[in-house]
């Protein structure tokens, strides 16, 4: 009686959790990544047009598992963690695909910007890309298209 008591608890426990993390990312996926969703398909098109037909049909079987189809719930799943999704696996694919002069050059710009706003400095060596990965490699090409004005 007691040992169901613990797991009840420790499912309760569990559960709750979990809301908290969908939450917190739904939160996230609206505030920022939502917005984020067309500047990082203007940077790398095609991995963000496949990953996000992806996840697409993957998000909408899943409310309409979810829901059923008689209901409007069925995007719910799609708006709430897509632009989290496709924003974070399109950064992993680039973070993956891109060669090491251009990771290297993004990291220079990511150290300057840090130590300006007193931010932790990323490193090569770690697995996975900071947030602003796209972004910086967005700033290195930029950098590189830069013809200074006739003196």
């Amino acid at each position: 009686m007691l040992v169901g008591y613990a797991i009840g608890a420790l499912l309760a426990i569990a559960a709750m959790l979990g809301a908290s993390v969908l939450l917190h990312v739904t939160f996230l996926s609206f505030t920022r990544d939502l917005w984020m969703i067309q500047f990082v398909y203007a940077q790398r098109p095609q991995p963000a047009r496949w990953i996000g037909i992806t996840l697409v049909v993957v998000l909408m079987a899943l409310g309409l598992a979810l829901f059923g189809p008689k209901t409007q719930a069925v995007v719910f799943p799609l708006v709430a963690v897509g632009p989290w999704l496709t924003v974070n696996l399109v950064r992993l694919y680039a973070w993956w695909s891109d060669e090491a002069e251009t990771k290297r050059a993004a990291l220079e710009i990511r150290k300057a910007e840090a130590l300006r706003l007193s931010e932790p400095v990323p490193t090569l060596e770690q697995r996975f890309p900071w947030r602003e990965y796209v972004f910086d490699v967005a700033r290195v090409r930029q950098q590189t298209l830069y013809e200074p004005p006739p003196i």
